[in-house]
C-alpha cells in the first residue's frame, strides 16, 4: 500500500498550483541548457566538494570520465542550492529544489536531479519529481522500495539497494558457515530494509540472523542513547560474535561508541556503506574497532581514479565558491573538514556521484540531438529523459553503469553493483576481497579482531554436507572441504580412519598367534608319544639306508615303520636324535608296507641313549630304544 503522504503530496502540489493560478512554463527548444540539479546531506559537505570537482574538470574541457561529444558540449547549470538532513527539513524544503514554479518564482525545475542521500528523502523528493516528470539519479539511496516503478518511475540509481547489501552479507557468513549471527540496525527505511534483505538472504542458506533495532527519531534523525544502550547490552548478552551493522554516517559513530561500552569491539562487525562509515569515525574509535571487516561498493575503477584524484588534490577551498558552493556550505567545509582536499576523494559513494552526473549528462544530450523536438514539453522531455537513463552504458568510476529494463514492475538499478571487502588494520582500511553475486573472493585474508584470523573464534560453521569433513586452518578457520575418505556415501573424518587402521595392524599380529594356535592343534593329531609305540623283543628291522634304518612297531592297534635316525655324534654322554614316524595302514602284509611305503606324516621323536656299539656294526649306527618322551 502507498503511504498516506505519498497520496496528499501530489494532491497538495495540484491545490497550491491550481490556487495560484500558475501553469507549467513551456521549456525552450533552442539553446537549451542543461538544468541539473542536486540534492543530498546537509551534515556532510564533501558531496559538494565533489560537484564542485566535476563541474571544474568538466569546465576546462575534461571531464572526470569520457562523453560523447553531444553531452561533451552541452552547457550545463549547476544547482547547488539544497541540502537536508532531519525529516523536518525535508518537509519544508523538499520543493526546493523541484517546486520553485509551484511558488510562482521564475527559476525553472531542473531537468534532472542527482540525489538525494537518505531514503526517506529520496521516497519524498521523488514524490513530487514523478509530478513534474523530472528524473532523479540516487547515488546514495540504498532503499528497496526505490525499485517499485509503479510508486516511483523517474527514480534511477547509481548505488546499490539493500537487497543487494543483504545479500553480500549472506554471502561472507556462508563463506565462515555462520550459521547464527545478528545484525544491530537503526530503523529508518534504509536500515530496516537492509535487516529484513539479511534475513531474507540469510533464511534462504540456512542462515539465521538475529535483528536488533535502535530507533531513530523521525523529526530529529538522532539517537535516543538511553534507549540505545539497552538493545546494544541485548546484543552483547545474545553470545554472538559476528553482527551485521547498518548504520547512517550521523549515527553510527554513536552506535560503535556503546558498542565498545559493551566489550563488543571483540567481536566481528560487519558493517554496510564501510568506506564511508569509517571516514566519520574518530580516531580513537577507529583504533578500538581494529579486524572490523567490511562491505562497500567499489569507490574507484582505473584508469579514471588517477586522474580523479589528481584534479581533487589541486582544489581550494576558494574555488568552491566560484564553482557554484553557496558561501555558507564552504564555511562548513573549512570549519570541519579543512583538510579535505588533502584526503583520498574516494569515500561517501563519491565515485558513485560521479557517475551519477556522467549517466545525466549523456542522457540530455542524447536527447537534444535525437529529439530535440522534446525540449519544448516537459512530459515529452521528462519520458524521453528516462528512457535515455535507461539506455546508457558506460564505464563509471565505480565500474560499469547500465540499467536493465523494467520488469515485473520493478526497475532503475544498476545491472552489476560489484561490492569490496575491506578491513581495518591499525587505524586504516585495507581492501581484502570482493564479492558480487553471492561469491565472496579474498586475496588477502583477513586478521579479525583476534589478529590471527580465526574466524571459528566468532561462530562454529554448520554442518558440513554428507561428502565434505571440517577442517581447520589458521587463516580461514573452520572450513568444509571435499572429504578424503569415503563409505556408504558418508564422510569418515580422517582421525576415524587413522584409528581403524592403527586396530587393523593391532588384529593382524593377533589373528597370526590365533592361526598359529589352531594349527597347533591341528598338528596334535600327527604328533606320537614313545609309549604308546609297541616293539617287538628286539625290534624287527625292515629295512636299512644310508641315514638310519627301518624297525615295525604297533601303534594304536596299527602296524607302523619307524625309522631311526644315526645319531649325529657317537662322543657325547646322551645324544639327541630325531625319528620320524611313518603311519601308514598296514594292509596285514609287512612286505606290502614296505613296498608302498605309504606315509601319512613324518614326526620327531628323541632317541634314549642305552644302545651300545658293537663291531659287527657299521660306523655310526647306534641301537637304541625310543625315548618315552
Amino acid at each position: 500500500m502507498p503511504r498516506p503522504w505519498r497520496l496528499l503530496l501530489p494532491l497538495s502540489i495540484l491545490a497550491t498550483q491550481a490556487l495560484s493560478g500558475l501553469q507549467f512554463a513551456p521549456v525552450p527548444s533552442a539553446d537549451v541548457a542543461f538544468e541539473l540539479g542536486f540534492c543530498s546531506s546537509n551534515h556532510d559537505f564533501s558531496w559538494p566538494a565533489v560537484v564542485a570537482l566535476a563541474r571544474k574538470a568538466f569546465d576546462a574541457g575534461r571531464p572526470l570520465l569520457p562523453l560523447p561529444p553531444a553531452a561533451a558540449s552541452l552547457r550545463v547549470n549547476w544547482h547547488l542550492v539544497y541540502a537536508h538532513n532531519i525529516t523536518d527539513e525535508i518537509d519544508v524544503g523538499f520543493t526546493e529544489i523541484l517546486g520553485n514554479e509551484l511558488r510562482g518564482e521564475s527559476s525553472r525545475p531542473v531537468h534532472v536531479l542527482v540525489g538525494c542521500s537518505v531514503s526517506e528523502a529520496s521516497e519524498k523528493v521523488s514524490a513530487l519529481s514523478n509530478l513534474l516528470h523530472v528524473p532523479m539519479i540516487g547515488f546514495v539511496s540504498h532503499a528497496d522500495s526505490l525499485s517499485n516503478k509503479f510508486e516511483f518511475p523517474y527514480f534511477m540509481r547509481t548505488c546499490g539497494t539493500t537487497a543487494m547489501w543483504g545479500k553480500s552479507f549472506a554471502a561472507v557468513c556462508h563463506k565462515f558457515r555462520w550459521d547464527h549471527v545478528g545484525y544491530l540496525y537503526e530503523t529508518t527505511t534504509a536500515g530496516t530494509s537492509a535487516f529484513q534483505a539479511a534475513a531474507d538472504c540469510g533464511s534462504a542458506r540456512g542462515i539465521q540472523v538475529e535483528g536488533y533495532d535502535f530507533d531513530v527519531d523521525s523529526d530529529t534523525a538522532k539517537s535516543q542513547r538511553s534507549g540505545w544502550s539497552g538493545a546494544m547490552r541485548l546484543a552483547g548478552e545474545s553470545g554472538l560474535r559476528a553482527f551485521g551493522v547498518a548504520f547512517s554516517t550521523l549515527t553510527a559513530p554513536v552506535a560503535l561508541e556503546l558498542a565498545r561500552e559493551e566489550n563488543m569491539n571483540n567481536r566481528l562487525l560487519l558493517p554496510w556503506e564501510f568506506v564511508s562509515m569509517w571516514s566519520v569515525l574518530s580516531p580513537d574509535l577507529r583504533g578500538s574497532f581494529n579486524g572490523m571487516l567490511g562491505i562497500s561498493e567499489v569507490q574507484s575503477t582505473p584508469p579514471y581514479s588517477d586522474y580523479m584524484a589528481q584534479v581533487w588534490h589541486s582544489m581550494t577551498m576558494e574555488e568552491l565558491e566560484p564553482l557554484g558552493v553557496p558561501r555558507r556550505w564552504v564555511q562548513n567545509i573549512r570549519t570541519t573538514d579543512p583538510s579535505l582536499f588533502q584526503q583520498s576523494p574516494f569515500f561517501m559513494n563519491h565515485a558513485q556521484l560521479v557517475d551519477a552526473i556522467t549517466a545525466a549528462m549523456i542522457a540530455f544530450g542524447q536527447v537534444s540531438t535525437q529529439q530535440p523536438e522534446a525540449l519544448g514539453d516537459r512530459l515529452t522531455l521528462g519520458t524521453a529523459l528516462r528512457e535515455a537513463l535507461y539506455s546508457v552504458a558506460f564505464d563509471g568510476a565505480s565500474g560499469r553503469v547500465s540499467y536493465p529494463p523494467v520488469a515485473a514492475g520493478r526497475g532503475g538499478d544498476r545491472e552489476i553493483t560489484p561490492c569490496s571487502l575491506y578491513e581495518a588494520d591499525a587505524g586504516e582500511l585495507v581492501q581484502v576481497g570482493s564479492v558480487h553475486d553471492f561469491q565472496v573472493s579474498f586475496h588477502k585474508p583477513p586478521s579479525f579482531p583476534d589478529g590471527q584470523g580465526l574466524a571459528w573464534h566468532y561462530k562454529m560453521p554448520a554442518a558440513c554436507q554428507s561428502d565434505e569433513v571440517t577442517e581447520m586452518s589458521e587463516a580461514w578457520g573452520p572450513t568444509c572441504v571435499k572429504c578424503p575418505i569415503t563409505f556408504a556415501e558418508q564422510c569418515v573424518p580422517v582421525p576415524v580412519s587413522v584409528a581403524l587402521l592403527a586396530m587393523l595392524l593391532c588384529l593382524i599380529p593377533v589373528a597370526a598367534y590365533g592361526w598359529m594356535l589352531h594349527q597347533r592343534h591341528e598338528d596334535k593329531a600327527w604328533l606320537v608319544k614313545g609309549k604308546e609305540l609297541k616293539f617287538s623283543d628286539p625290534p624287527e628291522q625292515l629295512g636299512r639306508g644310508t641315514f638310519g634304518f627301518v624297525v615295525k612297531a604297533e601303534y594304536r592297534g596299527t602296524a607302523v615303520a619307524v625309522k631311526r635316525v644315526i645319531p649325529p655324534s657317537l662322543t657325547s654322554r646322551r645324544s639327541r636324535a630325531r625319528s620320524t614316524i611313518l603311519f601308514g595302514l598296514f594292509d596285514g602284509d609287512e612286505e606290502s608296507a614296505e613296498r608302498t611305503g605309504r606315509c601319512q606324516r613324518c614326526c620327531e621323536e628323541d632317541l634314549e641313549e642305552g644302545g651300545h656299539q658293537s663291531e659287527e656294526d657299521e660306523p655310526g649306527l647306534r641301537s637304541a630304544s625310543l625315548s618315552s618322551s
